[in-house]
């Protein structure tokens, strides 16, 4: 029940952080971030936990991504989505992998 409630406080205030230029914004969505990750992680919640961290983490990426030029800043976005798809990937093993790395020389 935590999660839909947090989501709708938490990603129009972390996107218009990283969009607009306000600082004030930006602090107060990282505090409300860190303290929603806080209670998540001393009572167990999931929801507080994920939505705190990915929020955090939305605000590093997307300011870091505004900093840079912007042929370095899609190639940190456009790597940054290979790799976690390539993740996503590592999980699921493929059908005979193992037999054909074996028939290598």
């Amino acid at each position: 029940a935590w999660g839909p409630g947090l989501l709708v406080a938490a990603v129009p205030s972390a996107v218009l952080a990283v969009v607009t230029s306000d600082g004030a914004r930006a602090v107060a969505v990282l505090v409300a971030a860190s303290v929603a990750l806080v209670v998540g992680a001393r009572t167990g919640l999931r929801a507080p936990l994920m939505i705190g961290a990915f929020t955090a983490l939305w605000l590093a990426v997307g300011f870091a991504v505004r900093a840079l030029p912007w042929p370095l800043g899609t190639a940190l976005v456009v790597g940054s989505l290979l790799l976690a798809l390539g993740t996503r990937r590592e999980r699921r093993p493929v059908a005979g992998f193992g037999a054909r790395l074996a028939d290598l020389r």
